[in-house]
This record gives C-alpha cells, structure tokens and sequence, in this order.
C-alpha cells in the first residue's frame, strides 16, 4: 500500500501524458476530416455551378457572341435584355461564392473569369441593362478580382493558346476543360490569356 502512495503521483502523470497525447490525436484527425470535408463540397459546388453553366440552353448564343463568333446584329436579334440579365447574375451568383470563401478565386477565375471578363467589358451586352446601376456593383468587383487572378495566371504559370483572326479559338469551351484539372491540383500547367484577345 505504501508503494502503491509513493508511485501515485508518477501513474497520474502517465495517465496524464496519455490522455493529452490521444486528445492531440483525437484533434488532429477531426481537423483532418474537417478540411477533406470542405474540399469535398467546394468542389461538389464548383462541378454544379459549372455544369450550369455549361448546359443552359439559354447562355449559348451569349457563349458564341462573346467568343466572337457571331455577329452584334445576330446577338441582338436573338438574346433578350433577361436573357442577358440572366447570364451576368449567375456571374454574381458565383462572386457570391468566392466572397463567403465557398470557392477560391483562382478556381473561379479557372471557369468563369475569361466570360466575367468579357462581359463586363462588351457595351453591347449592357444594352438596356444599366451596367452603372448599383445593383451590378458585386459583378463589377468581381470583374476586377478576375483581372487580377489573369494576371497572376500570365506570371506564374504560362501557356499558350492558338489565336487566329484577333479571337482565341476554343477559349470557351475547349481550354476549360484543362483549366479544370489544373483548378484542383490535377495538371501542372495554367493558361496565359493573349492580352489583344482577351481584352478585345
């Protein structure tokens, strides 16, 4: 019994010792999980706002004006001014999202920023819209944010893309699809915008 006195103070210790350890332990794989969790539905979010993107019916003549392939009298004829709205608010839609840290603005602008940058800069595409009015303030910083990232892109990580006739042919669609891959880690390589094509 006197031993087991004695030697009390030195099991509370290894008690002690092990019950910190296993809590470190405890903590360490709950944030663990936690970050595979929020890298989990960032990127269920980033395939649905893509695939939204990609598959309304309603942004295909927009996706085709804004890459130059067709013309200003055609566009207007067949795109509304709420067709039109429609298209710039889901743009806002996803500054939202990179604004509450839901998707990273490098990821966004991987997708999104070459048609942010283009429609924000197209005076036709604003017809009727009032791009001044207040309520495409969010748009218009994200605008500005994407500017920023295509800059970082053309530093840090340069390639190039073909370019005929002042356009970047298969920016649109084709390049995303790489884009992508380099978006989550996947490929190594990121694309460097041709300044005359992007900011035409």
């Amino acid at each position: 019994m006197d031993w087991l006195f004695s030697h009390l103070p030195k099991l509370f210790d290894g008690v002690t010792a092990v019950g910190i350890v296993a809590g470190l332990f405890a903590l360490t794989k709950l944030a663990v999980e936690y970050s595979r969790d929020n890298r989990r539905k960032r990127m269920e979010l980033y395939l649905a706002l893509r695939e939204y993107f990609r598959t309304n019916e309603r942004f295909g003549e927009i996706f085709e004006f804004l890459d130059g392939n067709i013309s200003t009298d055609v566009f207007e004829s067949e795109v509304n001014a709420d067709t039109r709205a429609e298209f710039a608010s889901f743009l806002e839609d996803v500054a939202m999202c990179v604004s509450s840290g839901e998707l990273k603005p490098d990821v966004a602008h991987y997708m999104f920023g070459y048609y942010v940058i283009r429609c924000w800069e197209n005076e036709v595409f604003w017809n009727g819209l009032e791009q001044d009015s207040i309520y495409w303030a969010l748009l218009k910083g994200f605008y500005e944010e994407m500017k920023n990232q295509r800059k970082i892109l053309e530093v840090a990580h340069p390639i190039f893309l073909v370019v005929s006739n002042g356009s970047v042919d298969g920016l649109a669609r084709d390049s995303r699809h790489v884009l992508q891959l380099v978006a989550f880690g996947v490929g190594s390589t990121a694309a460097r915008l041709n300044p005359a094509a992007a900011t035409a």
